[in-house]
């Protein structure tokens, strides 16, 4: 096995998920999962043992070191961690019958003091001096092609309909449902953003206080049957707009209104 002795900045990288061993922390789409002591051990004996045979024998000795464990100690663990990083289909944790185990995802090392390597595969160079976050703390010159993190608002309503404030809140996390699917970007959860709903909001200081790179608000209204939204996305240092657009449909075409808005503003995002 490789022994290492990291920097104190370094974390890994794979897929939607990082991984800091100082903090000792697993992110899913910027968002912690909860990792006993030694499920968190485990996968980092996987990380840095990446691409190679670990026989069961030298798991469980390099875990739980001096102590005497069963096997099934190490195999509820492993069950653990498939559960987690197995949400698309993908197995990155092979069993080798009789042999062991074998970690194949494509990690990458994130120096978080030298160069931020950011999910959507752009790099953004910083100085030491300047303590730019990997999940948070936007740099205020970031332009639309390095945002790495985006916090919808609840869409604020132009009209006085009783059910508008909910029909916001759906709107908001009908999109942050897609960008989050598309996985180009980090979003922040609904549950994040509620308490933004029913308020005349300051997007600018919602994105400072949610701590990411960007806000995306939008307004609408309706009538019977006819829905008018314009969204556009803010700069969180700043409030400098970086894209914005406008969009007419029938109410009942909402869900095609929502799969249009996400689908452009993630071509904003990917353009280089």
């Amino acid at each position: 096995m490789n022994e290492t002795k990291e920097n104190k900045g370094i974390k890994y990288e794979f897929g939607k998920f990082v991984v800091d061993p100082h903090e000792r922390v697993l992110l899913s789409d910027g968002n912690p999962t909860h990792l006993t002591d030694k499920v968190f051990d485990t996968l980092l004996l996987f990380i840095r043992n990446n691409g190679q045979l670990l026989t069961k024998d030298e798991m469980m000795s390099s875990i739980w070191e001096e102590s005497f464990v069963e096997e099934g100690n190490l195999v509820k663990n492993i069950s653990r961690l498939r559960k987690i990083l197995n949400t698309d289909g993908s197995e990155l944790i092979e069993t080798l019958p009789r042999r062991g185990y074998r970690f194949r995802a494509d990690v990458r090392e994130i120096n978080g003091d030298i160069d931020l390597l950011i999910h959507r595969r752009l790099r953004v160079k910083v100085s030491k001096s300047e303590s730019v976050e990997s999940f948070g703390g936007a740099s205020p010159d970031l332009s639309i092609g390095e945002i790495n993190s985006i916090a919808v608002l609840p869409f604020q309503s132009l009209g006085n309909r009783a059910d508008d404030d909910f029909f916001g809140l759906a709107l908001a996390d009908a999109l942050i449902t897609q960008l989050g699917r598309a996985g180009q970007i980090q979003v922040r959860p609904t549950s994040s953003i509620l308490r933004f709903n029913a308020i005349k909001q300051d997007a600018v200081a919602a994105g400072r206080e949610l701590e990411v790179d960007a806000i995306l608000e939008g307004k609408f209204q309706r009538t019977e049957n006819k829905l008018r939204l314009t969204v556009q996305m803010l700069r969180s240092h700043g409030g400098v707009s970086l894209w914005a657009d406008s969009f007419n449909a029938e109410v009942e075409d909402i869900f095609d209104v929502q799969d249009r808005i996400a689908g452009r503003v993630v071509g904003a995002l990917t353009k280089k």
